[in-house]
């Protein structure tokens, strides 16, 4: 598994510099993302964890590229069903796809071709291509008796994460509470939804607004703020206190956060460069992604680990920096 898990890891790395070299058009800067996504400590520290996001991903970057090739016209506008399949078979690994579907939605009507029939084409693209093989795997998994449910609905409805990411008393986290819920409604999948429902409601209507606000505040800051987002804690899970590994992870875990500030801190002044989102409209796609995960696990349940799938824009987003001024400025 680790095997296939540096595989993967090794494929994002690649995929990132192939990103980064479309989207800015610099083979030095790509050079550098391939150096960043290499040293990236998130992506070191998952080599050593068995999770679905080291599948997903590859995906998902994939999708992203071609997506990016069409958007800035440099391939036809049917790349975009070699979009959709990639995010429909990362989807497979790990579903939270549905908020680069909705991205792409958004990014191709705000963005798009002026032509709203050029608009409706890639859309209609995006979401055939997306839904056909998630239904075919969906049916065929149902035929052979694996799973009982469509992928798509799942065992459980998804109002028991939303219920336990409003919990304010765990800080949005698992607990035994909420986890009880499908229990005591006997898993009816229609009653457990209803009841997580009302819950939910009287959590957010019952609390002080203020309350309410200060707890989603919390909660996507302490989602958010581990560099590694949680790998040096799940690589560590199952060695003993005293090893050496142990250790070493517990090391790895502070260069993380050192590393991944150093990116925020980049990304934001690159936040400063209005040429790049003005002009270059592919990377907008980017920020409408990593805005779409960050209200998407405020409302779920809170994992560290969750926002992992997503880690790799702050490898990309950092070359918005304006360096040229700054060196013209230096001269």
């Amino acid at each position: 598994i680790k095997i296939l898990n540096i595989i993967f890891s090794l494929t994002s790395v690649f995929l990132c510099y192939l990103i980064v070299k479309q989207l800015f058009k610099s083979e030095k800067k790509a050079l550098i993302a391939c150096f960043l996504a290499a040293t990236y400590p998130a992506f070191i520290s998952y080599t050593s964890v068995n999770c679905s996001e080291n599948m997903a991903m590859p995906f998902f970057l994939l999708s992203i590229y071609f997506f990016i090739k069409v958007a800035d016209n440099s391939k036809p506008l049917y790349y975009l069903i070699f979009s959709g399949i990639c995010v429909s078979i990362g989807n497979l690994f790990r579903m939270v796809a549905i908020i680069m579907i909705i991205a792409y939605i958004m990014y191709i009507i705000l963005y798009f071709q002026k032509k709203w029939v050029n608009k409706v084409k890639g859309i209609s693209f995006i979401l055939i291509s997306f839904a056909i093989p998630l239904v075919l795997v969906s049916y065929s998994l149902k035929t052979l008796n694996i799973t009982e449910y469509n992928l798509w609905r799942g065992s459980e409805s998804k109002w028991t994460s939303i219920l336990k990411g409003s919990n304010m008393e765990h800080f949005g986290g698992w607990n035994e509470e909420d986890a009880q819920i499908p229990n005591k409604y006997n898993d009816d999948y229609d009653a457990v939804e209803k009841a997580c429902k009302e819950i939910v409601f009287d959590r957010l209507t019952k609390n002080p607004l203020p309350k309410v606000i200060g707890f989603y505040a919390t909660k996507y800051g302490a989602e958010w703020m581990e560099g590694d987002f949680a790998g040096t804690y799940w690589a560590k899970y199952s060695l003993e206190e005293n090893s050496l590994g142990y250790k070493f992870a517990s090391q790895f875990g502070i260069i993380a956060n050192f590393f991944y500030l150093g990116l925020l801190i980049i990304i934001c002044i690159g936040l400063f460069n209005k040429k790049q989102y003005l002009k270059n409209y592919p990377l907008n796609l980017l920020y409408i992604i990593l805005i779409g995960y960050i209200c998407f696990y405020i409302i779920i349940e809170k994992q560290n680990r969750y926002p992992f799938i997503v880690s790799w824009v702050f490898l990309i987003l950092p070359f918005t920096i304006n360096l040229e001024r700054k060196k013209r400025n230096s001269l």
